[in-house]
């Protein structure tokens, strides 16, 4: 069965009291300058946060009820929600410490069937942004929340600073955190569980603290030292550049940056991905594709391709499905 694709959708935008909005606008995607805005979900199949359908195959509905009618053309055999979530983040104040459960975790806590591995692209870094993966040494779970608790924990974080054009894969179990002011392209599985350790004494949009989950947290994190991860490997074809962020053998998705000569034309491995443009202009399918705008190509769609108009560079992300 054939679809009408590409096939795009109406962004959410969420209010973070670490968000900002300028870093989003100066992007190309309109946000309110009050409240701050800290995540706009491009598209998700998160349960009662299913994107909108705005072209394409199931226009006005949402992309929950275009599976419900055409799973296999869209996701081909599969079972559950569409597997991939992808966010614009702007963290302009300071990203809770924090760690994402794996699915044994999620489901032993009765928090859903998925877990939450992900990954980030940094579009944008102003001067004093930072992020935190890890520890910058082995540590017991005990002497983890010694240190939360006595707020001590800063200086055995693995903390540097980002550069724009950088990107990190997070696997579930990875603590981590982010400020200072970051413009970040977020793919990840479906899945909204976060386990706060620690939120540096900042407080919700509604002027309180926030729960915390230390004992549900750590029981989930790897307490292990990292260091700042290398860049994966880039493979080259003629007018193509393709950066893996997360590859084939990492995690549940595969995650590639490419950048295109004007002109070309580049075939990402099989649909269903999902394509967001980062800068430059590129088409798929007959529809233009600019900064900060997403289109989800469909299994049926099997010769889909990116082509660039001008100098470009897209993102694109495919699941693993069983």
């Amino acid at each position: 069965m054939t679809l009408d694709w590409p096939i795009r959708f109406e962004r959410q935008v969420l209010a973070k009291p670490w968000g900002g909005g300028e870093q989003l606008r100066d992007f190309g995607v309109r946000v309110p300058t009050e409240p701050p805005t800290g995540e706009v979900w491009l598209v998700s199949d998160v349960p009662g946060r299913s994107s909108r359908i705005t072209e394409g195959a199931g226009a006005g509905g949402t992309l929950q009820e275009l599976l419900a009618q055409n799973r296999d053309a869209v996701l081909g055999p599969s079972e559950g929600p569409f597997p991939l979530l992808i966010k614009l983040l702007e963290i302009r104040g300071r990203l809770s410490l924090q760690v994402h459960p794996d699915a044994a975790a999620a489901q032993r806590n009765g928090d859903g069937p998925s877990g939450k591995f992900e990954a980030w692209s940094v579009l944008a870094a102003t001067p004093g942004a930072w992020v935190t993966l890890g520890f910058d040494c082995d540590l017991s779970r005990e002497e983890a929340k010694r240190l939360i608790e006595t707020n001590s924990l800063r200086p055995r974080l693995n903390t540097f600073a980002p550069a724009p054009g950088e990107s990190f894969a997070i696997p579930t179990g990875v603590v981590h955190a982010a400020g200072g002011g970051l413009l970040v392209l977020e793919v990840q599985e479906t899945c909204d569980v976060t386990y706060r350790l620690y939120d540096w004494g900042a407080v919700g949009l509604d002027g309180k603290p926030r729960e915390l989950h230390v004992e549900k947290g750590l029981a989930a994190a790897t307490l292990t030292k990292r260091q700042r991860p290398a860049p994966l490997a880039t493979r080259r074809e003629p007018g193509v550049e393709v950066r893996a962020v997360v590859s084939q053998d990492m995690g549940p998705f595969v995650y590639e940056i490419a950048r295109l000569a004007p002109g070309v034309a580049w075939k990402p491995g099989p649909p269903p991905w999902i394509a967001v443009g980062i800068d430059g202009e590129v088409e798929v399918g007959g529809s233009k594709l600019t900064p900060g705008d997403a289109i989800l190509v469909p299994a049926c769609a099997e010769n889909a391709r990116v082509s660039a108009l001008r100098q470009s560079t897209c993102a694109v992300a495919s699941p693993r499905l069983a």
